[in-house]
């Protein structure tokens, strides 16, 4: 099955289980002569059981593998039902092993996307696909582009940058209703890129909620995180990571966007009159997979790039811009490969790296100071092996690209206190905000997007003033 067949399949199961919590014209749930496809059912009869650690009546479920079933007009594909009771849930790439809660222990909520996502409503396919899969904490959603649903909607989103003069605002508005606007775009991007577009003055005083990367957002948005091994890998311990790797492939970085507000291009190529590096992809000479841009969404291997990277001894995961709390999957991939990643942005990156997993490039005065520690990093077997030891107990959770954790919008709807962390260093990611005294909104949200998260541009120190401008 395609993926917009897949999306057109949660929509059409959604609405069903909608309907039947309003109870309109469809009989109590029920889980009886289902058909189970590829599955080990020892006396099963599964009839209005539990999702949630609950005991099966009349039932004995054991480890059974329930793949491709038809469970009461619900989705339950590719799910692993391990010592849990089936509800009438509808399970999708899930593992139920009393963390996945069913549909039925709550009230299913209705996100209505009221604008596209850059210009394109298929892109929200993989944007909500961790809802959609029900890999969230809390799947009780639905999510719709169908605006004659308004009246039944829990939350209206927005995406700035396709909230445009001629984007209708959502009339008449029930009473209470919430509306949200998200961005994962860093200010200097947003802003280049919504010059003339994007229509803020209509959205002041009418906006409950924000979304985005951000830390203080209501609703967090992380690119990853950084979770704890169910089972620690050992093996890692005597592993040397210098094996195999060669003195010319010291850096390498991946790039498509050749000038940034940031300027890590001159950075770049400041560091690289000291040190070995080759640059992939349309800044460079060389090329790995595909580009990390949204045309690319569903097309991106990262393993294409993988065994290039491995090679290297360290990557350059440098961002666009260098603004607070702006990391995004350039730091979460490098980390997700046996390379130490070198990073330029404006976050603490305590709060979203591992303790000693990466090298940020603004602890050193000038790239010339950096490449020196690099190069005797790189001679120091001991000291380089040390960027990885946290790789025994500790994993990156980034999913696929452009899949970045939309789990937390509904949490809030369930008002479910939610909290992204950095398990590593027991550091808060992120915290699922409760909410504003309501009725509140945000009177200028252009400057909370924009002018209110200030970053900066790397210079080189010998600059002259006037160069550093702006």
């Amino acid at each position: 099955m395609s993926s917009k067949e897949e999306w057109a399949a949660h929509l059409e199961v959604s609405e069903l289980l909608h309907a039947i919590h309003r109870g309109v014209g469809c009989p109590p749930p029920a889980v009886d002569n289902a058909a189970v496809d590829n599955a080990a059912v020892d006396k099963a009869a599964v009839d209005n059981a539990a999702v949630d650690n609950a005991t099966v009546d009349k039932a004995a479920v054991n480890k059974a593998a329930v793949d491709n079933a038809t469970v009461d007009r619900a989705a339950v594909d590719n799910a692993t039902v391990d010592n849990a009771a089936v509800d009438s849930a509808a399970v999708g790439n899930a593992t139920a092993n009393g963390a996945v809660k069913s549909l039925y222990t709550m009230p299913l909520k209705k996100i209505l996307l009221w604008t596209t996502f850059w210009k394109s409503y298929k892109y929200y396919e993989t944007f909500f696909a961790r809802l959609h899969k029900q890999q969230c904490e809390v799947n009780a959603c639905v999510v719709t582009h169908d605006r004659s649903q308004l009246s039944s909607a829990d939350v209206v989103v927005f995406h700035t940058n396709d909230f445009l003069q001629s984007t209708p605002l959502p009339d008449p508005r029930p009473l209470a209703q919430p509306w949200l606007v998200f961005s994962l775009e860093a200010p200097p991007v947003q802003a280049h890129q919504g010059i003339g577009r994007i229509d803020w003055g209509r959205l002041n005083n009418v906006v409950n909620w924000t979304m985005s990367y951000r830390r203080d957002s209501d609703v967090v948005a992380p690119y990853g995180v950084v979770v704890k091994r169910t089972i620690p890998e050992i093996w890692r311990r005597d592993h040397d990571y210098t094996s195999g790797k060669k003195f010319e492939k010291m850096t390498a970085w991946m790039v498509s966007h050749c000038q940034t507000h940031s300027r890590r291009e001159s950075y770049a190529a400041e560091l690289s009159k000291y040190i070995p590096m080759d640059v992939y992809g349309s800044c460079g000479n060389k090329s790995c997979g595909l580009s990390l841009v949204h045309r690319n969404i569903g097309k991106f291997n990262s393993s294409d790039c993988d065994q290039v990277t491995g090679e290297y001894y360290f990557y350059l995961a440098f961002e666009n811009a260098l603004c607070a709390d702006y990391v995004t999957e350039k730091l979460y991939l490098a980390l997700t490969r046996d390379v130490v990643p070198v990073v330029f942005g404006g976050a603490d990156y305590h709060f979203y790296a591992p303790p000693n997993s990466v090298i940020n490039a603004l602890d050193f005065a000038t790239p010339k100071l950096l490449a020196n520690f690099l190069l005797a990093t790189a001679n120091n077997r001991t000291a380089y092996n040390s960027y990885f030891a946290w790789k025994e107990d500790y994993e990156v959770d980034i999913g696929d690209p452009f899949r970045p954790h939309i789990c937390d919008l509904c949490a809030k709807l369930h008002q479910h206190p939610t909290v992204h962390q950095n398990e590593s260093s027991r550091q808060r990611v992120g915290t699922l905000a409760t909410g504003r005294p309501e009725p509140h909104t945000y009177p200028d949200l252009r400057a909370w997007f924009l002018d209110r998260n200030p970053c900066r541009r790397w210079w080189l120190p010998s600059a002259t003033p006037s160069r550093r401008s702006g």
